[in-house]
């Protein structure tokens, strides 16, 4: 019963903290957006550098002991255009 007696004689937040808390939503809003873009921006020069990288594998020299390597470095590549085709979802 006391704690329902503590709960009724609350006072009201002051007014310039529900001032503060209107100012911060527009912020908040506008820095989402800048980090969504900023996050899309990433998005799209990994995957260039993706096409990049998968470009001068496919001009590497495939030699006797390259090519267990370059047969690694392609499924590494795979792995790395999977995640980006998640992100991206």
């Amino acid at each position: 019963m006391r704690r329902c007696r503590r709960l009724h004689n609350r006072r009201a937040p002051p007014v310039h903290v529900e001032a503060d808390a209107e100012a911060l939503k527009g912020k908040v809003a506008q820095r989402k957006e800048e980090l969504k873009q900023a996050a899309i921006a990433t998005l799209a020069q990994a995957t260039a550098s993706l096409t990049e990288a998968k470009d001068l594998l496919a001009k590497a020299p495939k030699g006797k002991g390259s090519k267990a390597d370059i047969e690694a470095m392609q499924t590494d590549l795979a792995g790395v255009e999977a995640m980006l085709r998640k992100c991206s979802r």
